[in-house]
């Protein structure tokens, strides 16, 4: 089975990277969520989660997944699996702990590049996402 090994653009973030077994279908549909949190870890920041899922039915191999915010990279995960294998799995792929400065409004997208190709595609929709300006216990 294929797996994404991650390469962590920011240090800081936390990276888990799954496979699920699909069925073959025509097109891939990809899910992008994203909140801002204020974590205890980090004086002074917030922290970014983004979540890409895919359809769960559809069997697609994956050579790259990246995540950016407002257009910068921040996470990049890479297929090890020489050769790579067409329509193998399924993604659920998790980002956490993405430093970001609180108070401001980031834009998250997401980018695949599959087996079969070469070239990035956007996939999910973008989500903006408001970071808070402090912790309200």
């Amino acid at each position: 089975m294929s797996r994404l090994l991650p390469l962590l653009i920011t240090p800081a973030a936390v990276v888990l990277s799954f496979s699920f077994a699909g069925m073959a279908s025509a097109a891939t549909t990809y899910d992008l969520m994203s909140d801002c949190s204020i974590p205890t870890y980090q004086a002074q920041k917030c922290a970014l989660s983004i979540v890409l899922v895919s359809d769960n039915v559809t069997k697609t191999s994956l050579k790259k997944v990246i995540f950016r915010v407002n257009g910068k990279p921040v996470y990049a995960a890479y297929n090890d699996k020489i050769p790579l294998l067409v329509n193998t799995f399924a993604n659920f792929t998790v980002v956490n702990g993405i430093p970001v400065t609180c108070g401001k409004t980031y834009t998250i997208t997401a980018y695949v590049v599959k087996a079969t190709s070469d070239t990035e595609t956007n996939v999910g929709e973008a989500q903006p996402v408001v970071c808070p300006l402090k912790a309200i216990f």
